[in-house]
């Protein structure tokens, strides 16, 4: 796709501005799955000098002045008034936070897969059972990330996962034998079984 280092700019200060975790930092990921974003290095304004130069016509969309909208304000209004008033490079900052980010990003993001492999105890389309003892035994942020990578497994990667949702289950887990409705189709229960010795299991499904 045609996204550039602006866009990727103003992904991010959107992000912040609407109280992102540090996943929203990463922004616009150069290569997610099929999709390659081979411009995000290079800005409008090098762009169209480009197409300029070679002769190549280009349309803009008329949308994109239209600052009745967040994203148009943001681009017309506040990145050009933190340019001027506080930091002529605020877009290389930006795009330096988004690209150390995501390095922090694809470090933790093997972290949880080891975590979550070790405490899952079954998981399929329509439920997920975690070992409760080893999930409370994480850090914070692991515990945060997993229960986040639950909810995408059952719900589809795409889901916007809100941190309040994780907030509250992480909230609820030590009420034992309570079912928790996270969302319209998700429920978290908190089972009482038996191994070699007494034990509890997070079910979510």
């Amino acid at each position: 796709t045609g996204h550039t280092a602006d866009d990727q700019a103003e992904t991010v200060l959107q992000r912040i501005l609407r109280g992102t975790g540090p996943y929203g930092l990463c922004g616009i990921f150069p290569v997610r799955g099929s999709r390659v974003r081979p411009l995000l290095c290079a800005s409008r304004k090098e762009i169209r000098a480009y197409l300029s130069e070679t002769g190549i016509k280009y349309r803009d969309d008329w949308s994109n002045n239209d600052t009745t909208f967040f994203r148009n304000r943001l681009r017309h209004k506040l990145i050009p008034y933190l340019r001027t008033d506080f930091s002529p490079n605020i877009t290389d900052g930006i795009l330096r936070l988004a690209d150390l980010s995501r390095e922090q990003e694809s470090y933790l993001n093997k972290q949880t897969e080891e975590a979550y492999k070790a405490c899952c105890i079954h998981a399929d389309s329509y439920k997920i059972l975690l070992d409760k003892l080893l999930f409370i035994g994480y850090h914070k942020v692991l515990q945060q990330r997993i229960v986040r990578q639950c909810l995408e497994i059952l719900e589809g990667a795409g889901r916007d996962t809100d941190m309040s949702e994780v907030e509250n289950i992480l909230h609820h887990i030590g009420e034992r034998g309570k079912a928790i409705n996270v969302t319209e189709k998700i429920i978290l229960e908190i089972l009482e079984t038996k191994r070699s010795s007494y034990h509890e299991k997070l079910l979510f499904g």
